[in-house]
């Protein structure tokens, strides 16, 4: 039996959104599995909010891979991506937007996931500094330690580099003095 033009779109559509969805889930849970990075504990009142320039945070640094900032702004310590790396992710999802084969059912696909994509990365999470006990630099890493004992970014991998491990030891330890006046 012969399928006509309409089932065969609609059949394209449904392999490219559940390849879509197992290409982005895939690789999201294999990297979940492999990250100790959570906020478990039940004191944290960590919120999202817009992402803020280096020239508004009190003391701002980027890790050396130019991927993540982490900030001190008033009395909160902030993590989020850096206008670098945003780049990058957006300059690799339209090279796939705009790939060979891509079909319209595609291209909206990927459009509609490109814009929630920068709707989700661009933000800051922001920690209250009242819910740090502890912040230090040992061994090339930093600690941000929460009031229960847990090291908040423990685990945290961008692009295969321990987030932590990726700040240069001079901006680590002025992270560390700032940090520090704060917590009380």
């Amino acid at each position: 039996m012969r399928k006509s033009r309409f089932q065969n779109e609609i059949m394209a559509y449904r392999i490219t959104v559940a390849f879509i969805l197992l290409a982005v889930s895939f690789p999201l849970s294999l990297e979940a599995q492999r990250s100790d990075f959570s906020f478990q504990s039940k004191d944290i009142e960590a919120e999202f909010l817009p992402r803020i320039s280096h020239n508004q945070a009190d003391f701002a640094m980027s890790t050396q891979d130019g991927f993540i900032d982490l900030m001190i702004s008033d009395d909160a310590i902030l993590i989020q991506f850096t206008d670098r790396f945003l780049q990058k992710i957006d300059s690799e999802i339209q090279k796939e937007k705009t790939g060979d084969d891509n079909g319209h059912f595609k291209a909206v696909l990927l459009s509609m996931l490109s814009s929630g994509v920068t709707t989700l990365l661009d933000r800051a999470i922001a920690i209250p500094i009242h819910h740090i006990d502890e912040v230090y630099y040992q061994n090339g890493k930093l600690h941000i330690i929460a009031n229960d004992g847990t090291d908040l970014f423990k685990g945290l991998e961008v692009e295969g580099t321990y987030v932590m491990e990726n700040f240069s030891r001079h901006d680590a330890r002025k992270f560390v003095v700032e940090a520090e006046k704060r917590i009380r």
